[in-house]
């Protein structure tokens, strides 16, 4: 039964004990006027319950009764039904204040271990962290893939020129993804033919193209250059393997879009990466970790002084690094995030042959 049919049958019930009350009541005296005989008192009553009353008179006294008893019973079922849109108002801004707290508390722990981490490693200069998202889309009547990353946290030491990436956005075709999806879906399967036919394929179309190169070239050249890299850390082709570009193609490639954060968020585990464009940034390291907060998609970015490149253990000391950050996260936040680490796979800058 419904709160607000058990309230009304709640109101029906007390209308009829009243009636039931008054009419024990009504035999009382009866019984009482029988048992003692008449009185002054009880005659008073009986001269009292005896008077003429005019029958429309009491028709307008019933007609009064129900109605005051119709409106007590609608003034109550509209307070029950304010109390009830109350309750639930409350309800939701409690749950509203409680979701805010929990996201408030959730970055606080980011922050925190980020700056942990950062201050920790002498090589770490910042740690950054994004939402990602992949749509597929039509524009143009064209079946296109949209990778987006937002900033939401990060930490920089102080005297470090950092200036954040807040938003980004990477429109493509969608075949082409699909090509490089189906590719590293084989591979796990041991089988190369489709990777090389994949490299082969957009390696020819960007060396012999002529007109000038768009955007959507850089990120074409971004999924065959991290095909080349996963073969290389898989063991299944050396260093220098000719899938090489022309020197002056890959300037114009890489300046014309950064595809580091988009090429990190398609492997699983750590991903290293130079800035090579112009400017201070020149030359500066960065690694990539995938994760999933509270069921969403991120990707961490950590960025790196590049002089740990010409340290005599420098493959060690970075694999060390990204060891230790793997730890805060399971340590220190593995209530929020759910991380995958393999520390046999560093890919990036060890293997870049195109």
């Amino acid at each position: 039964m419904s709160a607000k049919n058990h309230n009304r049958l709640k109101t029906y019930l007390i209308v009829f004990a009243i009636f039931q009350l008054a009419f024990l009541l009504f035999s009382l005296l009866g019984d009482i006027y029988i048992e003692h005989g008449p009185s002054t008192f009880f005659q008073g009553v009986i001269r009292f319950i005896n008077f003429p009353v005019p029958l429309f008179i009491c028709l307008i006294i019933a007609v009064l009764c129900v109605a005051c008893i119709f409106y007590m019973f609608q003034y109550q079922q509209g307070r029950i039904a304010e109390y009830e849109e109350e309750a639930k108002d409350n309800a939701r801004t409690l749950m509203n204040s409680y979701r805010q707290l929990n996201e408030m508390s959730l970055k606080r722990d980011l922050r925190d271990v980020m700056k942990k981490f950062t201050k920790n490693e002498p090589y770490v200069w910042a740690v950054q962290l994004y939402e990602s998202s992949i749509k597929m889309l039509k524009q143009d009547g064209k079946n296109k893939t949209m990778v987006q990353i937002n900033h939401v946290e990060g930490f920089v030491t102080e005297g470090v020129n950092l200036n954040a990436l807040l938003q980004q956005y990477y429109v493509f075709d969608a075949d082409v993804y699909k090509e490089f999806q189906l590719a590293q879906y084989r591979l796990a399967q041991n089988d190369l033919d489709f990777i090389l036919k994949f490299i082969h394929k957009y390696r020819q179309y960007l060396s012999l193209k002529v007109d000038a190169y768009t955007t959507h070239d850089s990120i074409i050249y971004a999924f065959l250059r991290l095909s080349v890299e996963i073969l290389e850390s898989s063991g299944l082709i050396g260093k220098h393997t000719a899938f090489f570009l022309d020197p002056d193609q890959k300037r114009k490639l890489v300046q014309l879009e950064r595809t580091g954060i988009l090429r990190g968020m398609q492997v699983d585990h750590f991903y290293t990466f130079e800035h090579q464009g112009d400017g201070d940034k020149k030359g500066r390291l960065y690694i990539t970790k995938p994760a999933t907060i509270k069921g969403i998609p991120h990707i961490f970015l950590l960025t790196v002084n590049p002089d740990i490149l010409y340290e005599e253990q420098s493959k060690y000391q970075l694999t060390q690094l990204t060891k230790d950050f793997n730890e805060l996260l399971t340590n220190d936040l593995k209530e929020h995030v759910v991380s995958s680490y393999n520390d046999d796979k560093i890919l990036g800058i060890w293997g870049n042959i195109l």
